[in-house]
């Protein structure tokens, strides 16, 4: 995981702090326009950030970049290539909704292609805005009502494909794929007017890839 600010030390989790406080080289290979800025946040190289490839990242507390590491790393297309954006929702009252980045290629978090599927987590589904993964049996999960379908954009995948979708009531989501000019889609949706979780796709490549 990787994070401005405080996110390190309250998630306990292994953290790349962006703005350099525990980071080595980030505190040695400081910007030449360092003193300029705002006091504890002019550190950062969004370069750096992407070569050590993190899997989660959240910028100040889950919100759009505002500091340099985040800025430079918005203007990158190999960012927007790799990482995924995704509203995460707390689990527990006070509800806050931040914006997550996944690695969609992460080794223990991305996309895992097998020989004739692909297996897509739910925190990848970002083909709509209004999409919100949450916290449902200990797995984020987004939900699909009949008003807000969820669904992401195949890259590299053509010809036939088989659709199976888990999480509760799964029998009750209806997938599809909607090829446009340009881009071709996977949509969930359902006729259920409550919303229903998703946990993740499984895509069996039938023909083409």
């Amino acid at each position: 995981m990787v994070r401005e600010g405080a996110g390190p030390y309250w998630t306990e989790f292994p953290c790349l702090d962006m703005l350099g406080l525990s980071d080595r080289y980030l505190a040695r290979h400081k910007p030449e326009d360092v003193g300029s800025g705002f006091l504890g946040h002019e550190l950062g190289d969004g370069d750096y950030v992407l070569r050590r490839a993190p899997e989660i990242i959240v910028f100040g507390v889950g919100s759009e970049p505002a500091f340099r590491p985040g800025l430079e790393l918005s203007s990158s297309a190999e960012f927007a290539r790799q990482y995924v954006k995704m509203p995460v929702r707390t689990a527990y009252r006070p509800v806050y909704t931040a914006l997550v980045w996944f690695k969609k290629d992460g080794p223990r978090i991305g996309v895992l292609s097998g020989d004739h599927s692909i297996t897509i987590p739910a925190y990848l589904l970002n083909a709509f805005e209004h999409t919100t993964a949450f916290l449902h049996h200990g797995r984020l999960a987004v939900g699909v009502r009949s008003d807000t379908p969820a669904g992401v954009v195949l890259e590299d995948i053509s010809g036939d494909v088989g659709i199976t979708v888990i999480g509760d009531y799964s029998d009750r989501i209806e997938p599809a794929i909607i090829d446009k000019v340009e881009k071709r889609i996977l949509v969930l949706s359902t006729k259920s007017d409550t919303f229903l979780p998703v946990e993740k796709v499984i895509l069996t490549v039938l023909s083409g890839r």
